[in-house]
């Protein structure tokens, strides 16, 4: 997908014979001066334009995985003639079907499913010239679904204010992405465990080869994302090929500090091939599996009770010692990435979605449930002393508010504290933190801040997201500029600090931690006392 490749020129007979296929297919889009068309190194694509923005949904940046490719590196994508339609957004990786319903109703996915997934989309507010910052958003849905084309991914606002040029990809997920087979199957399948994380690899080389058509400067490239997206960072900023392809990062809630062994990994994939009735000595049957039951098969394997949640597949990125040689973020931070800024941060009660929609009854915690229940999630002679400091540092707060603070504090928190000081003691970039306190006030507010509640405020999608942001307000307003505003400076300068809000880096004496909320405000050591009280009671967990 980079290289030197450029476009054959044809003769006289082939001229003639591509006028005549114009005739026989009527089909064949025409296009006028407004709509936009970029050149990439396969052949020139065809976009729309949307409020100004020059949009190019669907642009392949690889063949199908399916069938011999199952478990490969992906291949680059075969050249075209003419100008390819790139106006529709293409499949996605076959998923589990996480339930989108109550506050995540509004993220809604817009195409079907396929093993031939590997697109992206682009937003630019001018194709050709030009050197602007590119951002590229890796969706969220843990390693096992999504898609870069959730209603609330669209860039058109961020490509608008920022003068940016917005990135989002497909890219392969659950058993289709990771399991691996490489100590089961020799060489053929050493990449097995990783291909998912190599198809967001391959996908950056197109940008970093492509680019610059679409008005980007493939010197200057942003990768964020929340969740999942994040956790893809982290596990990017320890991985050795990715090295240079991108040279900013945004980490919203996704701190995956380890991935799964090889023993564990190899395990996972011996269920997978008994769920298939395949012996280990018989691979080569895999190609022909169809799709559904090899995805039903790596549910099994997984153990999977509620295949309608998050967490449904153990299907993660392996440690396979080709690609990954370490755990991302421990016992330290990578050196692969040393010299990359990076924005590391959270929502404030991540767990109230978390927890909250595998478990209705969190939101009616008591004082005296409040221990037992906090049980299944902390160590048992933990329980009473994070209660009595989380109580003390909030006080007034129900129950519920407890409960969710502390199992935010000791997960997604806890892992960004963690994230963050061994950056701190690795030196290089600097590492910029944040926490999203505004909270939304969808069902009466019992939300409070809930995991991916930054996601459409980043984009300035809110008038996408009412399910989870509610109406558009001036409150609305003010935190969603705020959040896009130092995104879009991050992404121009490596400091997400604005004239408005400056925004100083993280640093072991005072922790300043930027509070997005209304008003917005930077807060030395930000709930101090919960990450203390928190730091003796997290149990790292592995796995992404």
């Amino acid at each position: 997908m980079t290289g030197s490749w450029k476009a054959p020129t044809p003769d006289r007979r082939q001229i003639l014979a591509l006028g005549a296929a114009a005739t026989l297919f009527p089909t064949t889009p025409a296009w006028s001066n407004d709509k936009p068309i970029a050149e990439t190194q396969r052949g020139r694509v065809g976009g729309a334009l949307d409020r100004g923005i020059a949009v190019f949904k669907g642009i392949p940046y690889g063949q199908t995985t399916g069938g011999a490719n199952r478990f490969q590196r992906s291949k680059a994508p075969r050249s075209w003639r003419g100008v390819r339609e790139t106006v529709e957004y293409r499949e996605q990786c076959p998923q589990v079907g996480i339930l989108l319903t109550g506050i995540y109703a509004s993220q809604q996915p817009r195409q079907g499913s396929s093993e031939d997934c590997l697109f992206l989309n682009v937003w630019t507010p001018k194709v050709g010239a030009g050197a602007r910052p590119v951002m590229v958003w890796l969706h969220g849905g843990g390693f096992e679904s999504g898609s870069g084309s959730g209603t609330w991914y669209d860039g058109v606002n961020l490509a608008t204010q920022g003068d940016v040029v917005v990135v989002t990809i497909n890219h392969r997920l659950n058993v289709f992405g990771f399991a691996y087979l490489g100590e089961i199957g020799g060489a053929r399948y050493a990449d097995s465990g990783f291909t998912g994380i190599l198809d967001i690899i391959d996908a950056l080389k197109w940008v970093k080869a492509n680019i610059a058509a679409f008005g980007g400067d493939p010197n200057d490239v942003t990768v964020f994302g929340e969740s999942g997206g994040g956790r893809k960072i982290s596990v990017l900023c320890a991985t050795p090929e990715a090295k240079s392809l991108f040279h900013k990062g945004v980490i919203q809630s996704g701190s995956a500090l380890r991935m799964r062994k090889r023993d564990d990994a190899t395990a996972n994939a011996r269920r997978l091939l008994e769920n298939l009735g395949l012996a280990p000595n018989n691979l080569s049957r895999l190609a022909d599996v169809p799709t559904q039951k090899l995805l039903d098969a790596g549910l099994a394997a997984s153990g999977a009770t509620n295949a309608s949640l998050p967490g449904a597949t153990s299907f993660v990125p392996v440690i396979d010692g080709k690609n990954l040689h370490r755990d991302p973020f421990v016992p330290d931070a990578p050196s692969e990435s040393h010299d990359v800024p990076l924005m590391i941060g959270w929502t404030r009660t991540e767990t109230s979605r978390l927890i909250g929609a595998r478990d209705p009854s969190s939101f009616d915690v008591t004082n005296a449930t409040l221990a037992s229940k906090l049980a299944t999630y902390a160590p048992a002679d933990k329980v009473d002393g994070l209660i009595n400091a989380f109580r003390a540092a909030n006080p007034g707060a129900s129950p519920s508010d407890i409960f969710f603070l502390i199992t935010t504090g000791i997960g997604v928190r806890g892992e960004v504290d963690i994230q963050l000081d061994n950056r701190l003691n690795l030196g290089g970039a600097n590492t910029y933190a944040y926490c999203l306190e505004w909270e939304t006030p969808v069902d009466g507010g019992k939300w409070k801040a809930p995991h991916a509640l930054d996601v459409p405020l980043v984009f300035d999608n809110a008038a996408l997201s009412p399910s989870l942001t509610g109406p558009v307000t001036e409150a609305t307003k003010s935190v969603s500029a705020d959040m896009s505003a130092a995104w879009i400076a991050f992404a121009k300068t490596g400091s997400p600090g604005t004239a408005r809000l400056p925004w100083p880096a993280y640093d072991a004496t005072k922790r300043a931690t930027m509070i997005f909320n209304t008003p917005s405000r930077v807060v030395d050591d930000a709930y101090g006392a919960e990450r203390i009280a928190a730091a003796s009671a997290i149990a790292q967990r592995p796995g992404g």
